[in-house]
């Protein structure tokens, strides 16, 4: 009866023992967090981590870098960015990776501080490109001119660009004609559309260009010539009509690839029709304007 008591006495003081453990109890939140985070349950899951984190820091244990992560992007999906950005911080710290990199630049853009994701790019840029993220930190460093609005650093950082997409090319567009490199900015369009003749914005940028380019030439020289008509002014006008006319084709060309893409912009259609009409175009002109009906 003793032995059974004695038996019984040690099973009770293991059991007591064993669930006060507090590794046991930390591997039971972290457990729990880790699914809720898996099923992105990030309000619960944002909880528990930061009661994880606690309970490692009171036992003096290592907080692994992937609690870390994990605590911050569930921070950031609670809106919650100084924080992540303490959390990924350190993360960092404990392990460099891709995924808290990239998770820190995030938290820096989300609350605007651009001076901040540079220094992200210089402590780890080397650590980028031998992981084959050398396009990651050119795309970024673009981004992060555009977001400061800096001029010449968009331009500089544009022709990095290992593969840049149609909205960066149409950024880098837009600040030529911004500087005043209106003519440039053109040219740099026309080439783009010939390689990629399925970017939209660039053909409409260029149509629109040509159109008023020829429209504005079009009104002084009529203006002109209305002011003295004469033998001498209406030969004159003809001559810089074929030239106007050239201008009004190119844009044409442009406006009908915009039409294909898409029939019912109604845009496209009131260009055309327009366009048309200078080319004295009047059965593709009609058929437009049945289509403004």
């Amino acid at each position: 009866m003793a032995m059974y008591n004695k038996i019984a006495l040690v099973i009770i003081i293991c059991f007591s023992i064993f669930s006060c453990n507090p590794l046991k109890k930390i591997e039971s939140t972290k457990s729990v967090a880790d699914e809720a985070f898996g099923k992105k349950e990030y309000s619960q899951a944002y909880t528990l981590y930061n009661n994880l984190i606690n309970s490692y820091q009171k036992n003096n244990i290592t907080i692994p870098a992937k609690t870390y992560l994990n605590a911050a992007e569930s921070a950031v999906q609670m809106n919650n960015t100084s924080h992540s950005v303490e959390l990924f911080e350190s993360a960092l710290k404990q392990e460099i990776s891709i995924r808290g990199i990239k998770g820190l630049v995030n938290s820096y853009i989300k609350e605007s501080k651009y001076e901040k994701i540079e220094e992200v790019l210089k402590q780890y840029e080397s650590f980028l490109v031998e992981n084959n993220e050398s396009g990651y930190v050119k795309n970024l460093r673009f981004e992060n001119e555009v977001s400061k609005g800096n001029q010449e650093g968009i331009l500089s950082t544009y022709t990095n660009l290992e593969a840049p997409a149609e909205e960066q090319s149409m950024i880098y567009i837009s600040t030529l004609e911004g500087l005043g490199r209106k003519k440039e900015a053109v040219e740099f369009c026309s080439e783009m559309i010939k390689k990629n003749p399925d970017y939209l914005k660039a053909r409409e940028y260029k149509a629109i260009y040509y159109y008023n380019f020829a429209e504005e030439w079009y009104k002084n020289e009529m203006a002109k010539y209305n002011k003295d008509k004469n033998y001498t002014a209406y030969v004159y006008l003809k001559r810089e009509l074929k030239k106007i006319s050239a201008n009004y084709r190119v844009a044409k060309v442009e406006f009908e690839a915009l039409h294909k893409a898409k029939p019912t912009d109604k845009k496209y259609i009131k260009y055309l029709k327009n366009t048309y009409i200078r080319l004295e175009m009047k059965n593709e002109a009609a058929d437009m304007d049945k289509l403004l009906k």
